[in-house]
């Protein structure tokens, strides 16, 4: 399992500092939901996680307070998009070396999927999904229970697993 911080810093570092706070923690929900879906067949403990979190149903989305507290706390340094956060996210380099290759996959692909949405267009379209949905409440920072993001992406996951089959036979 890796760090969430070691997470944090590699998405830092493959942006090559052109994201935002609001688009890494969208990021890290994506990841965290599809590695829950890829590396478990089924909800039960131990539990594949890519990572030790807890996300809160926060008015804009999913958030993980001690990933966003980490990103506030390093704004300055990798979060200003200009040449100078660019040089600061290549020094994050070294990160690529804490994750292994099943926590890479799934990030990385998560980056390219999800990395052309702005962090408005990222928070929508989690605002629309089932696990933030039932579990917002107006002015309450809800834990967003593990075994429901499982469920939704699990079964998103077989979706989009089948998918290629079916559409191979039509053609």
């Amino acid at each position: 399992m890796a760090n969430l911080k070691d997470v944090v810093d590699y998405m830092i570092y493959r942006g090559n500092g052109n994201f935002s706070i609001k688009q890494i923690n969208r990021f890290l929900y994506y990841s965290y939901a599809i590695y829950l879906a890829k590396y478990n067949d089924k909800y039960e403990e131990p539990v594949n996680r890519l990572f030790e979190a807890e996300f809160k149903a926060y008015p804009r989305g999913p958030i993980i307070e001690e990933a966003y507290d980490y990103m506030k706390e390093n704004e300055e340094e990798y979060f200003w998009y200009d040449r100078y956060s660019k040089y600061k996210a290549s020094l994050l380099e070294d990160s690529k070396d804490k994750l292994n290759r099943q926590e890479k996959f799934v990030v990385n692909a998560v980056l390219k999927i999800y990395g052309r949405y702005s962090g408005n267009q990222l928070e929508a379209m989690v605002n629309d999904e089932a696990p933030y949905k039932d579990f917002y409440r107006k002015n309450r920072r809800v834990t967003i229970p593990e075994k429901v993001i499982f469920d939704d992406y699990a079964e998103r996951y077989k979706i989009h697993e089948e998918q290629p089959k079916e559409l191979k036979k039509k053609k």
